[in-house]
């Protein structure tokens, strides 16, 4: 080539075969030792940190066979998690095999238990020399692939807010610069049995525009089964291969509504969940899933409306108004008995299938239909218990609260939650920012800075829509046989 410089290009295409080609023109980007052992067969050595419980905390709360939120957790850092020297972790999972080996094959890892032993040596990062702190909700899982050095204004951090309905992601650089957000399905293991391959497709498809740093994400159930909080480790290490924290959704969401870390959070989504802190001490409540819980969430109004419903076609309820209204908007055709039970047993997705009833029920609510407003009133009386339970938990008195969820976009309910409470403060960050602020500062971006920049450039996302939850799947008319 001579003397003649080619540009470098920060873009790969992800082809059909799963690796990454060279744009026309391009040159094929640098790479480090973690992907040469990659792409020879071999994976880069993963660190893993255990966690270690900071002496001067205690667990505040009912006993109960969750993650304990109440207990801080003090964790030293490697040599080099504040630094640029990391790889693009989205890209270098990607070279671990094809596209389609690597999804055929989260299949057989999600069910395996996280078997990463502990790092052997725990030494303070010599950069900053100061343990970074966080709680004992959250997972940190530090991998230390060795790269070559790169720009730290190019370096990107993932935020990742999963729920049960819909998934979001986005990057964040220290320039300011926010890509994305990207949206999926929502992830929730309990009713998504394939979410494993469906989260790696959606990573895959939306890689980091740069090296990436850190991450955070925001899981549904994340804590709450040892089985299913392994499960979300494995897939997570094997997907995201830079340093990474793993939390409740709802964890990330309080972390976002309220950055100074004191405040009580209400998310209400497809499940509902509490989260409060007074600085000290974290506490939650809900969140008991949809067997015998999630009070006040879209998939109770859902299985509420329905309940009512079934009573009216069949004269138990004296309202079937209410249940013909709900029902056409779901079914094709008259409602009958065999449409409703033939619509409930086709859902691919049952809970979240029954939980996108909650918009039908607002729009009639909206419209002063009497038995949907009824059902509204009775879901903001759960949902202000839960905001009643952290306070007492905590027995500080009522902190400011703030809230989070699609079902608390609904005018009406969240008006019958304000009389039952006092009027909420608005959330500083939308569920997304939560995650995005915690990686940042995990990278060792300015907290102020950050902040400000996602409250600009989140601020579509401010408003908390009423029910973006997809219409009912509806259900073609079956043919009645005498």
């Amino acid at each position: 080539m001579g003397s003649e410089q080619r540009p470098r290009l920060g873009f790969c295409a992800l082809s059909q075969r799963g690796r990454f080609e060279t744009p026309p023109g391009g040159q094929r980007p640098r790479v480090g030792r973690a992907q040469r052992q990659q792409e020879s067969g071999r994976r880069p050595k993963i660190h893993f940190l255990d966690e270690h419980v900071h002496p001067g905390a205690a667990h505040v709360g009912p006993a109960r066979p969750l993650a304990d939120p109440g207990r801080a957790v003090q964790e030293p850092v490697p040599v080099g998690l504040a630094g640029p020297q990391r790889p693009d972790g989205l890209r270098a999972a990607a070279q671990f095999g094809s596209h389609q080996r690597q999804l055929a094959g989260l299949e057989r890892f999600a069910g395996s238990a996280d078997r990463a032993q502990p790092e052997a040596e725990l030494g303070l990062d010599r950069q900053r020399q100061t343990p970074r702190r966080h709680f004992a909700g959250e997972h940190r899982d530090d991998h230390a692939p060795e790269a070559e050095q790169i720009s730290v204004a190019d370096t990107w951090i993932l935020g990742l807010d999963g729920g049960g309905s819909k998934t979001a992601l986005a990057y964040l650089n220290q320039r300011g610069q926010v890509f994305g957000p990207f949206y999926a399905p929502g992830i929730n293991p309990f009713d998504r049995p394939g979410w494993a391959a469906e989260f790696a497709a959606f990573l895959l498809e939306h890689p980091a525009p740069g090296p990436l740093v850190a991450a955070t994400l925001g899981l549904p159930g994340y804590g709450e089964s040892p089985a299913i909080t392994a499960q979300q480790r494995g897939v997570c290490r094997r997907l995201i291969p830079v340093p990474h924290t793993l939390m409740n959704d709802v964890q990330a969401a309080f972390s976002g509504a309220f950055p100074a870390g004191v405040g009580a959070l209400l998310l209400s989504g497809t499940g509902s969940m509490a989260w409060a802190s007074d600085g000290t001490r974290h506490v939650r409540t809900g969140g008991w899933g949809d067997a015998f819980g999630d009070e006040g969430s879209a998939y109770w109004i859902g299985r509420q409306a329905l309940g009512l419903a079934s009573q009216g076609m069949d004269g138990r309820h004296p309202d079937a108004e209410f249940a013909r209204m709900l029902l056409e908007s779901t079914l094709e055709g008259p409602p009958t008995p065999s449409q409703l039970l033939q619509w409930y047993h086709a859902l691919t997705h049952p809970r979240s299938g029954v939980a996108a009833l909650a918009r039908t029920v607002n729009d009639l609510a909206v419209a002063g239909q009497p038995t949907a407003l009824g059902l509204l009133d009775s879901a903001a009386q759960e949902l202000a218990r839960h905001i009643q339970s952290v306070w007492a938990q905590l027995g500080n008195g009522p902190l400011p609260w703030s809230f989070a969820g699609s079902v608390l976009g609904s005018p009406p309910l969240l008006a019958a939650v304000t009389r039952l409470l006092a009027p909420p403060v608005p959330p500083a960050l939308p569920p997304l920012g939560g995650p995005l602020y915690h990686a940042a500062l995990q990278a060792g971006h300015d907290p102020t800075w950050t902040l400000n920049v996602l409250t600009h450039a989140l601020a579509p996302a401010q408003r908390v829509p009423p029910f973006p939850f997809p219409h009912a799947p509806r259900t073609p008319a079956v043919q009645e046989h005498s």
